[in-house]
């Protein structure tokens, strides 16, 4: 679809509305607005690696850079206060339903602060497809844009309005074990010397041909949450017990005793093919090579799409 100036104009400005929307808490029974939660705290977590109260994290460029050969994304520099945050929920859902991971001592091998973990990050994901679909409605919308997305955008459209019910039923899996937890997810935590880089997310591994646009009844998904602390990297996995398949059990294990450089190696593969909520420190961001940046965001550009539980990043973003 070949769009002209105006059109990418008219497309930012939907974007910008809809991020300026002001959106109901996640919780279910509340009604207030929500406030824009961090997926990591901010105290006890990104204050870690914080530099001048600023971290690294990749971000989308102006959307006319679209029509151009690169890849319209780029390193940002953010406040503290704006790192890996979202819409999620009010003040006081957000500070009751995680005072235990957000006050105190944190525990990154208690069964329940993890599953406040995942909780987040899958509110964080369904909400993230609210905006995607609230984009596209008002795209496909737009009189002046008609007859410029072919059926492939409805597909997409259709896609997340699925995701955002599967993610319904995940999150209500996730609530009933936080009120009476039953054990039916399992967690691994490996510790490894201080890297300055964060993340959390939630994602799936298919190859071409397994998928179906259809809702799912299984959840054969991957938690994962990168967390610093004063002098250690943890590295959190997690899985539902009942849909673990070789290639989790296999992918969780392989975060177990790594050196350095499989621990690098192996964060380059997750950061630039597997989740889209991370980040560094300004300082480590300052020792990666312009060459390599480029290599990312180019593989990055090029497996957006890309789910396969084979794909591997054929360099190494912290070396």
């Amino acid at each position: 679809m070949a769009m002209d100036r105006n059109d990418q104009k008219i497309i930012s400005q939907i974007r910008k509305n809809v991020n300026a929307k002001i959106w109901k808490c996640n919780k279910r029974s509340c009604t207030n607005p929500a406030i824009n939660s961090h997926l990591l705290q901010r105290n006890g977590i990104l204050n870690k690696i914080a530099e001048n109260g600023h971290v690294m994290e990749l971000k989308s460029i102006d959307p006319f850079k679209w029509g151009s050969e690169s890849v319209p994304l780029e390193f940002k520099k953010v406040g503290i206060g704006s790192a890996l945050s979202l819409s999620l929920f009010c003040n006081d859902c957000d500070s009751q339903i995680f005072k235990r991971i957000e006050t105190g001592q944190l525990d990154l091998f208690d069964y329940q602060s993890l599953l406040l973990f995942c909780y987040r990050i899958v509110c964080a994901e369904q909400r993230k497809k609210e905006q995607a679909v609230e984009v596209q409605q008002r795209i496909l919308k737009a009189v002046s844009l008609k007859g410029k997305f072919g059926p492939e955008y409805l597909s997409l459209l259709k896609g997340n309005e699925l995701g955002i019910k599967d993610l319904e039923k995940f999150k209500s899996i996730i609530e009933a074990e936080i009120m009476i937890p039953r054990q039916i997810f399992q967690f691994e935590t490996y510790t490894y010397p201080l890297l300055k880089v964060y993340g959390s997310a939630v994602f799936s591994t298919y190859d071409v041909g397994d998928v179906e646009e259809v809702e799912r009844t299984n959840f054969d998904d991957v938690f994962i949450h990168v967390i610093p602390s004063d002098k250690h990297l943890h590295i959190i996995c997690g899985y539902l017990k009942q849909f673990c398949t070789k290639w989790i059990a296999d992918y969780v294990e392989s975060w177990r005793g790594l050196t350095d450089e499989q621990l690098t190696k192996g964060l380059t593969n997750l950061f630039s093919s597997r989740i889209e909520n991370w980040g560094m420190a300004p300082s480590i961001h300052q020792n990666i090579s312009r060459r390599t940046i480029n290599k990312m965001i180019d593989f990055w550009g090029k497996n957006v799409m890309n789910m396969s539980k084979n794909l591997q990043a054929d360099f190494n973003l912290f070396r």
